[in-house]
């Protein structure tokens, strides 16, 4: 990819941001006259009559309202919203927009716009808790429907009486409500984006600045050619630290991790996704590796935080993020420098243990590995034995084992069979006596070869003109191969005798594991406490100017000198506290106010949910990452873009993205995850699975270990933990019920709510004797309301 290329992929990118940012719009209800105006309007002027051009009266407020705004949101678009709801807590915001061209004159002015379309207001749906994906069936559903149609169609799905919306407009304000309530009015206002969206802009602004060389001196090579280091990293010496038990799937994703620059892991829900990320990080800082540990969503982060902070006796994880968790972080960092924390001497007995314990467990899962690839050669061959008993005939005195085949060779007689098989039917019929002449002396070569017993039976068979020469001679291979295949089972059960029991290997295997993740958690302990420790107070200092720089920037503006100061004292402070606190946790889209935008300032980045990521926010990320490890389920929810595939593919056109660029890189259509596995794949590789499932029943899991895993899963959860009831036979039931499924916008089944409630109301009896919680999915919210409806009789006997 040329930089010219990358540059207009950035602007396109920039694009969609700004216009998803602009599909979402709410206001609060005091910014009225300063974010909004809604006294422009007496009668709705643009979506009942399908106008294009207006004139309104340029008042007193109004000229407010624009000299204002233009100060505030310079080359920002002005839009008009129409009808509007209020909500709790004073939140305001139009139900459909479209933007505006305008002339302002001295006592008018002039509004126009360029189409009669209006675009649907994705926050109201967000906000009545619908998924991107429902979002975005309505918003296709409605595409192109007049808008009183789409009118009618949205305030039956929000519960809101469409009559309220009338061309004449309500001119009462604004105030505040305890519930969401439609209002029958108009409002103009400038576009503005969100804090999130335009630090993710500004900083894939300065990365359209830097030179190609720079790029691709980062992860950020990996877009740039598809290509990355061949290369692996140097592989470290120290004993792989385990933390959390892994398998062995687990520990080839963690040491692939720790030496690749781009590490893809998949695997479903259950696999123990949580457990390798937690021990990459451990054995990352192990050896002295930076972190960055990255997620969409808050909770990913929160879950890795809360497991190493119950690990290691002071918080040394630094949580940034929004303003709230950097405050926090910075004010429990500056207690943790003030603390006396005193010296951890890890002597070189619980090293060599670590060790000798960790090679002990190799040894063990060695022998488990061969133990199990025994078993299975005994049962490949006792398979193949069925099937050669199958041809053999049916005689008890040919299955005397002491007569051996001993002077039959398989693969001749195997080879000559095949030679009388290939001739040609119709040479057999010319040559008929030559053909029997052949076969005549195969069979005398290997009959007179045979033990007494098998010539006698063979004899008898031909003689009664029962069995034909060419069939004899079957038998015999027959014979011979059963013989190999007894003879190869003997030799594995000899072998299996030397080996301790599968139930003696799991049990010392057990208690080595919980040795070893006790030393394991203290040689990490030490380590990591120790850099803390060994940190000059000058250094730990920098803890404040960092964040004091960081706090400065926030609001500086003008000053350049000032600005490129503050920056790199806030890089050079950073770098530094890296040297002792090297892992750092954010959110996405929450990077530019965490950390400085510079190449390879960690060693590692970590993208957790990756399926459920764009591409977009996760190129700051790679620029500031020497290798990067992606962690995802493409079986699972995938990233949902707010534009159509229309506008997303208009965007490109407009930016001059190359079909070849979009088709791989889309805005909407591609998640990190895709990405990611597309690039390996170029090189030959595959995503590591994670193949041993711990969650679900066995009837649960094996619905998506076969129709979505390739049967490559492995189920190993113990059932002594699941639920257990008489009633429970099987955890999978399929109902077919009769009914008729109203097709509106969110398509309901009356029939099938019903059978919902019969089936919970048995469920319950069993789950109020054991505890447990019951979870009811459906795909269409008008089905969920439903049920929600039809349970409500029965609220006394259960929480909902």
């Amino acid at each position: 990819m040329s930089e010219k290329t990358f540059s207009n992929l950035l602007d396109y990118y920039i694009a969609c941001l700004e216009q998803e940012d602009l599909l979402s719009v709410t206001f609060n209800v005091s910014s009225e006259n300063t974010s909004f105006l809604s006294t422009l309007f007496q009668t709705e002027v643009l979506f009942h009559t399908n106008n294009k051009r207006v004139i309104v009266k340029n008042t007193e407020g109004a000229k407010k309202f624009f000299q204002t705004s233009l100060l505030r949101q310079k080359k920002t678009p002005l839009f008009y919203g129409y009808p509007i709801i209020i909500g709790p807590k004073g939140t305001l915001s139009p139900l459909f927009f479209t933007d505006l061209q305008y002339e302002q004159k001295e006592d008018i002015i002039i509004l126009q716009t360029t189409t009669t379309n209006y675009t649907l207001n994705h926050h109201i749906l967000s906000q009545h808790h619908f998924s991107a994906e429902e979002i975005k069936n309505i918003q296709q559903e409605i595409q192109g429907e007049p808008f009183l149609s789409a009118l009618q169609a949205l305030c039956e799905i929000l519960h809101f009486p469409k009559t309220e919306c009338q061309p004449v407009l309500d001119e009462k304000q604004f105030k505040h409500t305890t519930k969401y309530k439609l209002l029958n009015k108009a409002i103009v206002y400038f576009g503005e984006r969100t804090d999130i969206t335009l630090n993710l802009i500004k900083e894939l602004i300065q990365l359209k600045k830097k030179s190609l060389d720079e790029l691709a001196s980062s992860s950020l090579l990996l877009l740039l050619t598809g290509e990355y280091q061949s290369h692996k990293i140097n592989k470290n010496n120290k004993t792989l630290l385990e933390i959390f038990s892994l398998n062995i799937a687990q520990k080839n994703a963690i040491q692939n991790s720790l030496q690749d620059p781009l590490t893809v892991i998949t695997g479903p829900p259950g696999t123990g996704k949580s457990q390798v990320v937690l021990n990459i990080i451990a054995n990352a800082v192990y050896q002295n590796k930076t972190v960055l540990f990255a997620s969409k969503n808050n909770k990913a982060v929160d879950v890795v935080i809360e497991k190493l902070n119950a690990i290691l006796p002071y918080r040394l994880i630094v949580r940034m993020g929004h303003q709230t968790h950097r405050r926090n972080t910075k004010a429990g960092l500056e207690q943790l420098v003030k603390q006396h924390i005193p010296e951890r001497i890890l002597d070189e007995k619980t090293l060599l243990n670590l060790k000798n314990v960790s090679n002990q467990i190799d040894q063990i899962q060695n022998q488990i590995f061969d133990l199990r690839r025994l078993n299975e050669s005994i049962e490949s061959i006792q398979e193949a034995l069925d099937f050669y008993e199958k041809q053999h005939p049916d005689d008890v005195l040919i299955h005397d084992q002491k007569a051996r085949l001993n002077l039959i060779d398989p693969l001749l007689l195997q080879e000559d069979l095949r030679k009388l098989r290939n001739k040609p039917l119709f040479l057999k019929q010319l040559s008929s006596r030559r053909y029997q002449r052949k076969l005549g002396q195969c069979f005398n070569k290997y009959y007179n070869r045979i033990p007494p017993l098998q010539k006698t039976f063979i004899q008898n068979m031909i003689t009664n003109k029962r069995t034909a020469k060419e069939t004899a001679l079957q038998w015999i291979l027959a014979w011979k191969k059963i013989e190999l295949a007894h003879d190869e089972i003997r030799t594995l059960k000899r072998k299996l005798l030397t080996f301790p029991s599968y139930i003696d290997l799991k049990r010392k295997q057990t208690i080595l594991q919980k040795e070893y993740l006790l030393l394991s958690q203290t040689v990490l302990q030490h380590h990591w406490i120790n850099k803390f420790k060994e940190s000059q107070t000058n250094e730990k200092q920098e803890i404040e100017i960092f964040f004091s720089a960081s706090e400065q920037l926030e609001v500086q503006h003008g000053d350049d000198q000032l600005f490129r100061q503050l920056h790199s004292q806030r890089t050079r402070s950073f770098q530094r506290i890296l040297k002792y606190l090297p892992v750092w946790v954010v959110t996405n889209l929450s990077a530019k106010q965490s950390f400085p935008l510079k190449n390879n300032i960690f060693d590692l980045l970590i993208i957790d949910e990756a399926s459920q990521c764009d591409i977009t926010s996760a190129l700051p990320l790679f620029y500031r990452a020497k290798q990067v490890v992606i962690i995802g389920d493409p079986y699972q929810l995938k990233h949902i873009s707010r534009l159509t595939d229309a506008q997303d593919q208009a965007l490109a056109m407009a930016h001059h993205v190359s079909e070849e660029v979009y088709t791989d890189l889309s805005y909407s259509k591609h998640s990190l995850y895709d990405f990611a596995e597309k690039i390996i794949h170029i090189h030959g590789e595959q995503p590591l699975l994670l193949n041993e499932h711990y969650r679900c029943h066995p009837d649960i899991v094996t619905f998506s270990n076969d129709y979505y895993y390739e049967q490559k899963l492995t189920i190993a959860t113990d059932e002594t933990k699941l639920l257990h009831h008489p009633s429970f036979q099987t955890r999978i039931l399929w109902h077919q019920v009769k009914g008729k499924t109203i097709h509106s916008k969110s398509p309901y089944n009356e029939e099938e709510a019903e059978r919902v409630i019969e089936e919970l109301l048995k469920i319950l009896e069993i789950a109020s004797f054991l505890h447990a919680s019951i979870g009811v999915v459906t795909l269409f919210r008008a089905q969920t309301e439903i049920i929600t409806e039809k349970l409500r009789p029965f609220k006394d006997i259960f929480e909902m």
